[in-house]
């Protein structure tokens, strides 16, 4: 077993992050010079081997972003904002990542091996400014796997978001336009590989 961690702290001058910017075409995202913000974190990181043919990986990410003097900006909507306080955007407080994965000898030559693994992410917001239009919540995606390896040879099978959750990924704000960019449904694949020594 072992366990790994890290805790750390980062206080930023002009750090540039995607906000909104007014330009000849309208208010767009652009980056934007934040005169001073930090971050505040830690995280854990465990790898196991219980049994022969078993590894356990589970990791957890704690964030705490913030704008910490005044600064005027644009939200999404090309109205003027006090950023101050304010969490990056697309910065969740928590992330959760486990991975589990058993091999197994089929013949001399011959192995095989299941998985999966699980990703989850808190709630957190694509923009400054708060709106509930750019709220992104929280979500969790699970995949399996299962395959084959001789030698250089591997087969897979694969299947990525099994439970099919739907969830966004990103929201942008053009024009007079709101898009929200979406994760992939449940997906299902094969792929085998050779690995060139």
């Amino acid at each position: 077993m072992e366990l790994s961690g890290a805790i750390f702290y980062d206080d930023y001058r002009n750090k540039q992050l995607i906000g909104y910017v007014t330009t000849a075409f309208g208010n767009l995202p652009g980056l934007v010079g934040i005169p001073k913000s930090t971050v505040t974190g830690s995280e854990l990181n465990l790898t196991w081997k219980p049994i022969s043919g078993v590894d356990v990986t589970v990791g957890a990410t704690y964030l705490d972003t913030k704008v910490t003097s005044d600064f005027t900006s644009n939200d999404p909507f090309n109205n003027p904002i006090n950023l101050k306080g304010e969490a990056f955007p697309n910065a969740s407080k928590w992330q959760f990542l486990s991975d589990v994965q058993y091999s197994f000898a089929i013949s001399d030559k011959l192995s095989g091996f299941v998985g999966g693994n699980e990703a989850y992410r808190t709630a957190t917001s694509a923009a400054f400014g708060n709106s509930s239009l750019f709220r992104l919540p929280a979500y969790g995606v699970l995949d399996l796997r299962a395959g084959l390896k001789e030698g250089n040879w591997h087969a897979e099978v694969w299947a990525r978001n099994v439970a099919d959750k739907f969830y966004s990924e990103t929201v942008t704000h053009t024009v007079d336009t709101v898009s929200r960019l979406v994760g992939m449904p449940a997906t299902y694949g094969i792929t085998v590989g050779y690995r060139f020594k």
